[in-house]
């Protein structure tokens, strides 16, 4: 792979990125950014403390998305530490591919606010154009490319909607908009609708955010065996 492919598949400077370590089987997952991205050498500062303190020769594998269909991994060494909590790394691989990013799903508690939109809407992440009481907080299934959750509104198989939500523990908001691939009465004879929403539009950042979430719950809930053999190339 020539120099410039290769930092084609690097994260990008400013992007948010998911950093996993495993330690003595423990999974440790927590979210990073980019504050400089060229081959053979990275700088993150760690947005967390899930990692404890970083150490030099620890080991850090990036996950990140770069657009598409699949998750990239970059697997590092910590070469140097600073304060502020950024960490020099160097790569000790190429960058490889890991799972598609509707494989990649989690159960997660979180807010959500849905509304019909036309065929020809632009999506605006508008972080404070929805009144705190037309949140309904429930258990959503969620992947990189789309969500299953209930909702009180009307929609049939093929309409589009805006999906805005907000999870325990992460105070960003994700904004998308996305296409109705079913929609049924939910299971819990509650009125409501059990929705499957595949998104369309996302934009970057809203992408990094809605990743980060999913990775990190993915991994407490699927344990650490599980956890590295998503690691491993291949």
């Amino acid at each position: 792979m020539t120099e410039h492919s290769a930092i084609e598949q690097y994260p990008q400077d400013d992007q948010s990125i998911t950093v996993v370590s495993i330690n003595k089987g423990n999974v440790s997952v927590g979210v990073a950014t980019i504050v400089l991205s060229k081959v053979n050498r990275i700088v993150i500062r760690l947005e967390d403390d899930e990692h404890g303190t970083p150490v030099k020769g620890q080991s850090f594998t990036l996950l990140y998305d770069r657009g598409g269909e699949r998750i990239l991994r970059l697997k590092t060494n910590i070469t140097d530490v600073i304060q502020g909590g950024k960490c020099f790394l160097e790569p000790t691989g190429p960058v490889s591919e890991g799972e598609r990013r509707e494989f990649l799903r989690a159960q997660i508690t979180g807010r959500s606010y849905l509304e019909k939109v036309e065929d020809d809407y632009e999506l605006i992440e508008e972080h404070d154009s929805v009144d705190s009481s037309r949140w309904y907080e429930q258990e959503m299934d969620l992947s990189g490319s789309g969500v299953k959750l209930d909702w009180d509104g009307s929609c049939k198989k093929g309409d589009r909607l805006r999906v805005t939500m907000v999870f325990e523990g992460n105070q960003s908001l994700v904004t998308a908009v996305g296409k109705v691939v079913r929609a049924r009465p939910s299971k819990g004879g509650n009125g409501l609708l059990d929705v499957a929403v595949h998104f369309v539009e996302l934009s970057e950042s809203g992408r990094d955010r809605l990743n980060n979430v999913v990775f990190k719950h993915f991994y407490q809930q699927v344990g650490s065996r599980f956890g590295t053999t998503l690691l491993q190339d291949g």
